[in-house]
């Protein structure tokens, strides 16, 4: 994997903001959202791939904690066998995420902690028709690596700890 700083990132011109959240005092049956905006500053339009990848015992407990990610964007474009969020110059596409530990998760989930990562790459609108604005080949796909640590390790080791202050609780 490429890290990249976010002067890299903004160097491509679509940065997400802010690029890392974290969610705290997650309890079992708990639903937690936050937003993320992905601004397109390069000047064309662009379609943009997401991806994420989860590791941790948070997702390795029966059940595991949930992450998921969605996006509203005003367009999407077909590129190559996908359908893609348009970001246009100048614009931007919201990213909710959302984390949701299950009730039935118990107690052996306390302490433990898991990292979601989510990625993207803007690729150039023109670069997806399979033409390029100007008759030439092809435009190269642009990829920015933004890394969010969503429910990074310290807010679920609070989600842990909550369980345990929740056992202790129960133990008096």
């Amino acid at each position: 994997m490429v890290n990249r700083t976010d002067a890299d990132i903004e160097a491509v011109g679509v940065i997400a903001s802010p690029s890392t959240i974290s969610i705290d005092v997650l309890r079992p049956a708990d639903v937690v959202s936050r937003t993320v905006e992905v601004t397109n500053s390069s000047g064309v339009d662009v379609v943009v791939r997401f991806d994420h990848v989860e590791s941790g015992e948070l997702f390795e407990v029966t059940p595991p904690i949930e992450i998921s990610y969605a996006s509203s964007p005003q367009q999407v474009r077909e590129c190559g066998q996908q359908t893609l969020p348009v970001v246009g110059a100048g614009e931007h596409v919201t990213v909710t995420v959302t984390a949701h530990l299950p009730r039935e998760t118990g107690n052996e989930a306390q302490g433990l902690s898991g990292e979601s990562l989510l990625t993207f790459a803007a690729t150039e609108v023109a670069a997806c028709a399979g033409a390029a604005p100007d008759g030439g080949p092809p435009l190269e796909t642009t990829g920015a690596e933004v890394v969010w640590a969503i429910a990074a390790a310290a807010a679920l080791v609070l989600a842990g700890s909550w369980l345990g202050r929740l056992r202790s609780r129960g133990a008096r």
